[in-house]
């Protein structure tokens, strides 16, 4: 017989698998100086390490409904996890570049397949609790991204190689591999709605919610890749830049761990809770403008991101009712999305070339700021209403 896990064994399960997610992809950058060493290709190859999961996640998210519902949530999740594992696995090998290029192929298509069924998996065992289930969710996914950017290297160091950094992270894919293959009933019962979900929620909050997480992606990414060149370039040294980076990340990560907290003071409203997360955001380019410390503006800018990400997650389940709907919604919202977050970065590069850093920088972080704040406050009175 199977019998229905306990919270705190889903809470268990959410956290290994919202903490291998990200190390798969942030590990390389660490390791990147020591890749083109070894490999000896240009620029534009290294960057594909990390542009292939990206738009594996933009373009295949919506393929996770799909297998949903045909195998299940939990096998879906087992065979995203076994992906990813396998990709970080075969990173040991140094013989070829382009083996190193199939690793990121296998664990953006296993990190697609991830991401929107573990929303359904949340919407589906969380109940009244999914505000902490996301929270958790969300926190996780900032600590193993924070492990993998610290410890890649000197793992690697410690063991003989960069490969070895890499590959290291196989391990807690593999733990979450076997954790929800024993943690889970083998027959869960999914919800196989075969409803259209364009028909049951509106096309404009759909618009809206995908433009929004495309947004704060946006935003997340530009600031972790380039805040360390945007402080060097202010004066701060490489150590003060790293430090401060370390700070918006643990802020962020710690953020999202009380998000329950914010949304249980603002009585549970997803309309107060995007309010809130909109006026830490706004507070930001206007401390900046009265020349506050970088401190006070990088702290602002964490803690909003830190309350939107588990928002953007939290929002597709509050407006779906069955976890296939919600693993159909996430996937559209999240596809879109990751395409747009992944292009933010990438602006702030092309913009570099000809105004500074700190202009490129300042200018893409203002627009993001001043067009999430447009489109959550028409989410806001879509979701009061």
């Amino acid at each position: 017989m199977n019998h229905k896990p306990s919270f705190l064994v889903i809470l268990s399960l959410i956290f290994i698998a919202g903490f291998s997610l990200r190390p798969g992809i942030t590990s390389i950058a660490p390791a990147l100086s020591e890749i083109q060493t070894h490999f000896q290709v240009p620029e534009s190859l290294l960057g594909l390490l990390t542009a292939i999961p990206v738009m594996c996640m933009g373009l295949l998210s919506p393929l996770a409904h799909w297998v949903a519902q045909r195998a299940g949530i939990k096998m879906t999740l087992l065979i995203g996890f076994m992906l990813v594992a396998v990709g970080e696995t075969l990173r040991v090998q140094t013989y070829w570049f382009s083996v190193l290029l199939f690793t990121s192929l296998l664990v953006g298509i296993g990190d697609a397949l991830i991401r929107p069924v573990l929303s359904g998996f949340i919407k589906q065992h969380s109940g009244r609790y999914t505000p902490l289930a996301i929270g958790w969710y969300a926190a996780s996914m900032g600590i193993g991204s924070g492990c993998a950017a610290i410890l890649t290297t000197p793992v690697g160091s410690a063991l003989g190689g960069f490969e070895f950094g890499l590959a290291i992270w196989a391990l807690p894919t593999l733990l979450s591999l076997i954790a929800f293959s024993t943690g889970m009933p083998s027959r869960e019962q999914d919800s196989h709605s075969v409803v259209n979900v364009v028909l049951v929620v509106k096309r404009s909050l759909i618009i809206a919610l995908t433009l929004l997480f495309g947004l704060q992606s946006g935003l997340n990414y530009a600031i972790a890749a380039w805040l360390p060149q945007w402080l060097i370039a202010q004066g701060e040294s490489a150590t003060a830049a790293n430090q401060y980076t370390f700070v918006f990340i643990i802020i962020g990560t710690l953020t999202s761990l009380s998000y329950p907290l914010f949304v249980a003071s603002l009585r549970h409203s997803e309309s107060r809770t995007v309010l809130l997360a909109t006026a830490l955001l706004t507070l930001a380019p206007i401390c900046y403008v009265a020349n506050s410390p970088v401190w006070l503006l990088i702290g602002l800018l964490s803690m909003s991101i830190g309350i939107f990400f588990p928002l953007v997650l939290q929002l597709p389940l509050a407006v779906t009712h069955t976890p296939t709907d919600a693993i159909r919604l996430s996937g559209i919202v999240q596809s879109l999305g990751y395409l747009l977050g992944g292009l933010a970065p990438a602006a702030v590069g092309v913009m570099a070339k000809q105004y500074g850093v700190i202009d490129a920088l300042d200018g893409i972080v203002l627009i993001l700021t001043l067009s999430m704040t447009v489109t959550t406050g028409g989410l806001a009175y879509w979701l009061k209403r």
